[in-house]
């Protein structure tokens, strides 16, 4: 934050950045610095605003709902966007899929699940919205297919080695894995609003296997060291066959190798204090919870089913 740009080449879209720090105010400023190219629109997709993505275990980015016409909370026939695409990277391309029958547009969600299935929702929600959708649907991918359309046998979950599932950044990562493993990655749990998933993102593993054991492998990966690349916390790790199936999920909590603190022991734990310092009585917090759980329990108590499995 509090850093600069210039664009030093407004004909071919050359932004420098540079400078910063961490906090607004109060941490070490950075000698980090960035050129940024404005370009032609590097492919062309299908037209929507207000939609969601998620990335996928293999790199690919699932694209869903949206509009045409860019205007909060808008579902006229003629600006809704009902067709959902694949980016996948390795080809270069959009491949649009199934038309989807529930308009997602703002407010809507989607979310990488465990089982590499797309948790896709919600939508308007805004108290006074024409239509108010409180249903998801389950999207399943297409690597969890065969050719034929039968589905494909995935590769065993794996199993972390590492003490309580931890792993330093720069270090390395130890995993059991199935002996038909041909990919690994991690993607960062996800947190969506209004659009946005800031903190999604898949970091591919550089992964070496031996000693079959029992059906499995031993597994190790390198975790890459700067933590701007990946971030702090956890991680969902998928192992992915020679087909291209994933498997599920195995969590791993990735830390940094030195600790977050800008305090002594004795400041922090002054300025813990402060934080837990709440001056209200135990009446009023359950109020304050009451009021938040009966403002919210319409979200529990749908008009229909709250999951459609749908292919």
């Amino acid at each position: 934050m509090s850093g600069n740009n210039v664009m030093f080449d407004a004909v071919h879209g050359k932004i420098l950045t540079f400078g910063g720090q961490e906090r607004y105010d109060g941490s070490f400023g950075t000698r980090n610095a960035h050129i940024i190219t404005i370009d032609e629109p590097y492919k062309k997709a299908k037209v929507r605003v207000f939609h969601t993505s998620v990335v996928l275990p293999d790199g690919s980015v699932f694209i869903a709902g949206g509009e045409i016409w860019g205007q909060p909370f808008n579902e006229a026939d003629r600006d809704i966007q009902l067709t959902p695409e694949i980016y996948y990277p390795d080809r270069d391309i959009f491949v649009p899929l199934q038309k989807n029958n529930v308009v997602r547009v703002y407010h809507s969600l989607s979310i990488l699940l465990p089982d590499a299935t797309v948790l896709n929702g919600g939508g308007g929600l805004c108290g006074n919205c024409t239509v108010n959708h409180y249903d998801a649907l389950i999207f399943r991918p297409p690597y969890l297919y065969n050719k034929d359309g039968t589905e494909a046998i995935r590769p065993k979950t794996p199993i972390v080695k590492n003490k309580s599932s931890k792993v330093t950044l720069g270090k390395t990562l130890r995993f059991f894995a199935d002996a038909d493993i041909k990919n690994s990655s991690l993607v960062r749990l996800g947190t969506v609003s209004h659009t946005v998933n800031t903190d999604q993102r898949c970091v591919p593993l550089e992964h070496t296997c031996k000693d079959d054991q029992g059906g499995y492998r031993h597994c190790t990966a390198q975790i890459y060291p700067d933590p701007g690349v990946v971030l702090p916390g956890y991680y969902m790790l998928f192992v992915m066959n020679s087909a291209g199936v994933p498997s599920k999920v195995a969590t791993v909590k990735v830390e940094l190798d030195f600790p977050l603190s800008y305090f002594t022991e004795e400041e922090e734990e002054v300025e813990h204090k402060k934080d837990c310092d709440m001056a209200a009585s135990g009446e009023q917090v359950q109020g304050m919870v009451d009021m938040i759980f009966a403002a919210a329990r319409k979200f529990w108590n749908p008009a229909q089913a709250p999951l459609v499995a749908q292919v």
